[in-house]
């Protein structure tokens, strides 16, 4: 699976572009950070070298990247071993994760949005719901999208590898006076390692606004994506996904959003942001026994609409502290071709003040969430930083979270099999699926970084699920969603950065956790095991060369009894060759290591990558 490999590389490119800073030492932090927040700026970004938000991520401990199991296919952010739905993705303020899985795809995908286009990314760990509401189980990822700074910019990707794979993007960046524009296009295809594991991607964003003379921001964007994914590879079916070998899944649409920004002076600031995402999904099982009625070839369609409203008011300090409140509207809608058309509508308000103490900061913050379908829901959180010397810093936080069951969970099955099995005729639906809820502990230690040539980022969590929402095979031979009464999850990662030399740069990260439902059994296709450890070379001559490697395992066994894990080696080695313009060579998964995915397909081999990039800035 590709998203597992670790794309081992620094994409490269010139002088002040992204793929020619020098990679990470230690994240660059906003000021004063809320206790289990780590922010990444976007002069971070750009040293990190990365050409995708999947690639910053790759590299922590405990962030993990399912996909579709080739290069080109859709990838999903998870955070701790949990799914994609416990992890709430969050751009510009615009929900991407929710009921009606339109965020599988539209920007909330890692492998689609590129680095260039983002200021400043957040990762909050630990139940975050009274932060950001609904499926911040395991954390959130926050993505602010940026302002051009110059009058012009251009950059752009294109690279060929193994299985057919291709992948190209295009960026351009456009400032007159106060009015900016970003047009950016991503493309990733491959014709798969095995049969029916093809896919491609295309997305198109298209970003104008205008800077107030006040100091704040109003603009507008438009996302446009349409992705076909292939039998996917691990990951399925581990509280995601229901799909055969022989399956299809098809999903395009558009985004739309509208951002407001304006400081009111001594009032504060206040900011309020309307979204719209419309999309569809068909889902086609061509062959197999599992063939749906009427042919080999039955499509069931869906159709999603998400309307998002939201207003918040803050008052920041000098340290960025200070109290906030936001109101939110969301309202979700599926209509299928299979069932009743179903729909939710959620409203929200939260509180939060942020306490500067000297050494210690106090952040305190609570939401409710009222939903038509399943009633209101309170979300506490409370955290207490303490920096006893300028570089150690240590944090304890207690919160709550909770996520609905999306509108796939509820309806599942949809298909009606070419004959009975069991009691599955894809009519009954899964109406009395529960919210799933959930209350944990985090700990945090922070040494080095600010300036110090070496980080240190240590974690530790204890998470108790109450109802949670996992794919089960029951009696009658059939994968349905069911809500596990009790569940625990406990865990710790730990990502240190060293630069011994300026020309050289390592990193080293890893995570563990169990989980186990309440009759003590693990939870199987959880992830147990990453270790993540880099080497990075840099010098001024434009040679760049990376060497990376990767273990992981998780719970359970593939169908022969082997232990679903695995060693991988990636490198990658490029050089500069005339000022915006770089070349490069990559390698995946050096070793050829191999083995079965849950639906008994193999993982790719070794992946072979060649491309070209370049970076053009007008002053």
């Amino acid at each position: 699976m590709r998203n597992s490999l670790a794309l081992a590389g620094v994409a490269l490119s010139l002088g002040r572009s992204t793929a020619w800073a020098q990679p990470p030492i230690a994240v660059v932090r906003a000021p004063r950070p809320s206790a289990g927040e780590a922010a990444i700026s976007h002069a971070e970004l750009e040293r990190t070298g990365a050409t995708t938000t999947a690639d910053v991520l790759r590299a922590l401990g405990d962030v993990d990247l399912q996909g579709g199991g080739a290069p080109g296919s859709v990838g999903r952010f998870t955070l701790r071993g949990g799914s994609p739905d416990q992890a709430l993705v969050l751009l510009d303020g615009v929900r991407l994760t929710g009921r009606t899985g339109a965020s599988v795809v539209g920007g909330a995908d890692p492998n689609l949005l590129p680095v260039s286009m983002l200021e400043r990314v957040t990762l909050l760990r630990g139940p975050s719901s009274a932060l950001v509401g609904p499926n911040a189980v395991h954390g959130a990822l926050l993505l602010s999208t940026r302002e051009p700074s110059g009058p012009s910019a251009l950059t752009g990707l294109a690279q060929g590898g193994s299985f057919g794979s291709l992948r190209a993007q295009l960026q351009g960046h456009f400032r007159r006076g106060r009015s900016f524009s970003v047009a950016s296009l991503t493309v990733n295809r491959t014709d798969g390692w095995v049969p029916n594991t093809e896919a491609h991607l295309a997305s198109a964003t298209f970003k104008h606004g205008v800077t107030l003379a006040n100091g704040g921001v109003a603009f507008v964007w438009v996302s446009f994506f349409d992705a076909l994914t292939g039998a996917p590879s691990f990951g399925s079916l581990f509280d995601t996904d229901v799909f055969d070998a022989d399956d299809r899944d098809q999903r395009r649409g558009v985004l739309t959003a509208a951002v407001w920004r304006r400081t009111l002076r001594d009032l504060g600031r206040l900011e309020a942001t309307v979204a719209a995402v419309q999309s569809q999904q068909v889902h086609r099982n061509p062959v197999g026994d599992d063939r749906a009625v009427g042919g080999e070839d039955e499509a069931i369609e869906d159709r999603f609409l998400d309307l998002q409203a939201r207003v918040a008011w803050s008052r920041p300090t000098v340290t960025g502290g200070g109290p906030s409140a936001a109101l939110e509207l969301q309202r979700e809608a599926l209509d299928s071709t299979r069932v009743e058309p179903l729909s939710a509508l959620r409203a929200s308000l939260q509180g939060r003040e942020r306490l500067d103490l000297g050494r210690f900061e106090l952040d305190a913050a609570l939401r409710v969430d009222a939903d038509t379908r399943f009633g209101a829901e309170v979300s506490p959180r409370v955290a207490l930083g303490w920096q006893p010397a300028p570089l150690v810093r240590t944090w304890l936080a207690a919160g709550r979270a909770f996520r609905p069951p999306t509108f796939a969970e509820l309806a599942w099955p949809t298909i009606r099999y070419a004959r009975p099995v069991g009691a599955a005729v894809g009519e009954q639906g899964n109406p009395g699926l529960t919210p799933e809820r959930s209350a944990g502990l985090d700990f945090g230690l922070e040494l080095g970084g600010r300036g110090a040539p070496w980080s240190v980022d240590a974690r530790a969590f204890a998470l108790r699920y109450f109802g949670l929402l996992r794919w089960s095979l029951g009696g009658d031979n059939v994968w349905q969603p069911v809500n596990v009464p009790e569940a625990t999850s406990l865990g710790a990662s730990v990502d240190l950065r060293a630069r011994p030399w300026r020309l050289l740069t390592l990193t080293l990260t890893g995570f563990l956790q169990r989980s186990f439902d309440q009759e003590g059994a693990a939870l199987d296709g959880r992830l147990r095991h990453k270790l993540v450890g880099r080497v990075g070379w840099e010098d001024r001559q434009g040679l760049r060369a990376w060497v990376e490697g990767l273990y992981f395992d998780r719970e359970g066994v593939d169908s022969a009894g082997r232990p679903w894990q695995g060693f991988f080696v990636n490198a990658r080695l490029g050089h500069r060759i005339y000022r915006e313009l770089s070349v490069y060579g990559m390698v995946e998964n050096l070793l050829g290591t191999t083995f079965e995915t849950v639906r008994g397909l193999p993982t790719p081999g070794t992946t072979l990558w060649a491309g070209l990039s370049v970076d053009w800035d007008e002053d």
